[in-house]
């Protein structure tokens, strides 16, 4: 089955409901087996053409560091948000459902003030003391940075996997709600 096929089925699935003429069985029949073959297939609810995009939000952080990219794409992956990077502006953008993208830019500063505070404790360290001899600071900089961010980006896909892995044992799927102004 072609994902444009799977992806018709799911929207004819979730137009099924009570405001359509579907009992109140039907309807939640049609939610399971949507969220199923979402859940199946991965299919996001950015993948579906028909997602009410009005509660999109696009919202943008400052980047200190160009090499804190890769761990804000991991970011946007696990809070199921698009993204991009903005170079003239050096910023990196979240977009998506409002509360996904808060989320997002939350943490993308949070990790962002983590790094600078112990890049600082970092440059008083013995260890650091030791490599400057030896090395440029630029570069032992560099590798702090590279190696604060692999860790972290690593650990976020872990978490991806984990709960996928979760979500496909136990039986469940997930809840698709169609985002209205109405339900914010």
């Amino acid at each position: 089955m072609t994902t444009d096929k799977i992806i018709r089925q799911i929207l004819n699935l979730l137009n099924r409901n009570e405001k359509k003429g579907a009992t109140k069985y039907e309807a939640e029949n049609a939610l399971n087996l949507a969220n199923k073959l979402m859940t199946e297939y991965n299919i996001s609810e950015l993948d579906l053409k028909k997602v009410d995009r009005s509660s999109f939000i696009d919202k943008s952080v400052k980047m200190l560091r160009l090499d804190m990219a890769k761990l804000f794409s991991r970011l946007a992956q696990a809070f199921d948000c698009e993204h991009y990077y903005y170079k003239l502006k050096k910023e990196f953008h979240f977009f998506g459902f409002e509360l996904d993208v808060k989320i997002c830019i939350h943490f993308a500063e949070m990790l962002t003030a983590v790094l600078i505070q112990d890049l600082k404790r970092y440059k008083k360290s013995d260890e650091y003391k030791q490599l400057i001899e030896v090395y440029q600071g630029k570069m032992i900089m560099r590798n702090f940075v590279e190696g604060f961010t692999q860790k972290l980006s690593i650990r976020l896909h872990e978490m991806q996997k984990e709960k996928q892995k979760a979500i496909l044992s136990s039986g469940t799927s997930l809840m698709v709600i169609k985002k209205t102004a109405s339900n914010r």
